[in-house]
């Protein structure tokens, strides 16, 4: 096979982030006697990808995030007396044990194990992201699980990509393929490092003009026919 090292992103690549927050987002919200629909939960998750995007792109630091999350949710949907801190520890419980995983991640990683190198680069909270892949049963396919908060920066800084190549010891970055969600994160960050790139595109959003990936696919299962793998039975 032409890749030796697979760098598979987490959180809306194989594990389903949207579904772990919405659940510890609407326990939390029980937890405090805050009154929560499907609009509320929207309503965080653009405050909280805003935070996440002004913290790929530098503007803001990993600690200044999770003070400011909920303290701008509280204030633009008018809740008071809640501790935006006392929420967002209980809400980081939740979320730890969100273990839901995307269609075709266990199976794809199965067949995948016996032919390549398999890592995580994710950008997520280490505590909570170790307890999801643990949870969820991926953490045994992976000989490294590489955490922005864990090294210092995030994705799609190259100094990230640097450091996972390090540990992953890839000598011959031809050899290297990341795969994951965010054109951000993942597609700008492995590509400005000299990485092929793999975007999983599940809902067929248009490619954009200015970053070409070098492959893109709809579903986990694709991944093993682009890569000439076949399923394990």
């Amino acid at each position: 096979m032409r890749y030796k090292t697979i760098l598979f992103d987490a959180d809306g690549t194989l594990l389903d982030f949207s579904a772990a927050q919405s659940r510890a987002f609407l326990m939390s919200c029980m937890q405090f006697q805050i009154p929560a629909d499907a609009q509320l939960v929207q309503h965080y998750d653009q405050i909280n990808r805003s935070l996440w995007e002004r913290l790929e792109r530098r503007e803001l630091t990993r600690p200044q995030l999770l003070d400011e999350r909920f303290r701008l949710f509280f204030e633009q949907a008018g809740i008071t007396g809640v501790d935006p801190a006392d929420f967002n520890s209980h809400y980081a419980r939740g979320l730890a044990c969100g273990y839901d995983l995307i269609e075709g991640a266990v199976p794809v990683l199965q067949a995948l194990q016996p032919h390549c190198q398999l890592a995580i680069i994710t950008n997520g909270i280490s505590g909570v992201q170790k307890s999801r892949l643990a949870g969820a049963g991926l953490d045994r396919y992976f000989s490294h699980i590489i955490i922005s908060g864990e090294i210092g920066c995030e994705k799609p800084a190259a100094d990230f990509f640097e450091q996972a190549l390090l540990r992953c010891d890839v000598k011959d970055r031809a050899r290297a393929l990341v795969v994951g969600d965010s054109l951000s994160a993942d597609i700008a960050g492995g590509s400005g490092c000299g990485l092929d790139t793999c975007w999983y595109n599940p809902h067929g959003a248009p490619a954009p003009v200015s970053l070409k990936p070098t492959y893109i696919i709809n579903t986990l299962y694709a991944l093993l026919s682009l890569l000439k793998i076949p399923a394990r039975l």
